[in-house]
């Protein structure tokens, strides 16, 4: 998998399906994680920065960022999961 996503790629965000090995590269969390989930409704995603050891730094400002952003995947998985 790692031929097919690093080249032209550094920097962005992987979503990938820990199952399936389904993946999506994209500039953003959020966008990957959704596309991940309209392909694959049942995605287990474990989420990578192309080129980095992590996908965020954490210091002061960071954490209020990924704070941000797991607030953001949570409501999504939640709302995903609640029937219609």
């Amino acid at each position: 998998m790692r031929p097919q996503v690093e080249e032209g790629n550094h920097g962005k965000i992987v979503a990938i399906d820990i199952e399936t090995e389904a993946f999506e590269v994209t500039g953003e969390i959020l966008t990957a994680i959704d596309r991940l989930f309209k392909r694959i409704p049942d995605a287990q995603p474990w989420i990578v920065r192309v080129g980095h050891r992590a996908v965020h730094r954490f210091g002061a400002r960071s954490l209020a960022i990924f704070k941000e952003i797991m607030f953001a995947i949570v409501s999504s998985l939640t709302s995903r999961s609640t029937p219609h």
